[in-house]
């Protein structure tokens, strides 16, 4: 079983009773298969400058790290996005410069359910993303296929043809340990936003 973010829980019994299907959804919940690991698609539109899409599953724990090293891929020059339910992006900048801005903010932005952030670069040849969502798993578009695999190799995440999601599933998320607003505030000021 996955290792969740410290905001995502499980529902307990009695906890989606104002739903006409909150048992039915707590058995089909309680057989997920929520693991760690990955599952790539194949860009099918040559309109759309990334070769593959990614999602990744990984214990908490981990999750900065391999975001970390997922932005070997990305080139140079990126653009920032985070917030909670609306994202603000940046204008494009040094990569290292975006993540200086996001290291201060790590824990909050791995653990809070309530924030998602990200690196993106897109241009007319070449989309490069990756994105952490609220329930924190990654997306990833890229182009280099075979090195993301020996990437997530390194991180010992197996492919799979069929992976789970938090959230496609009942779950609770409950207050952090810090204020989402205040960090969105902290990264405007960094970013200049």
């Amino acid at each position: 079983m996955l290792i969740l973010a410290p905001t995502i829980r499980i529902p307990r019994a009695g906890e989606l009773s104002h739903r006409a299907d909150g048992q039915e959804a707590l058995e089909k919940r309680a057989h997920a298969q929520i693991k760690e690991g990955f599952l790539v698609r194949m860009n099918a539109s040559p309109l759309l400058p990334f070769r593959f899409e990614a999602s990744i599953n990984i214990n908490n724990d981990r999750l900065w790290q391999l975001f970390i090293s997922l932005t070997e891929f990305l080139p140079d020059t990126v653009s920032c996005h985070y917030g909670m339910e609306d994202a603000t992006s940046t204008l494009p900048m040094n990569k290292m410069e975006a993540l200086a801005g996001l290291y201060p903010h790590k824990t909050a932005l791995t653990e809070d359910a309530a924030l998602s952030f990200g690196l993106v670069h897109n241009d007319k040849k070449a989309m490069y993303e990756i994105t952490v969502s609220h329930t924190k798993y990654i997306r990833f578009y890229g182009r280099e296929e075979r090195a993301f695999v020996d990437k997530m190799n390194i991180f010992k995440l197996p492919e799979f043809k069929r992976l789970e999601f938090v959230d496609e599933y009942p779950y609770l998320v409950e207050k952090g340990k810090s204020d989402p607003k205040a960090v969105v505030k902290a990264l405007d000021k960094v970013f200049g936003v």
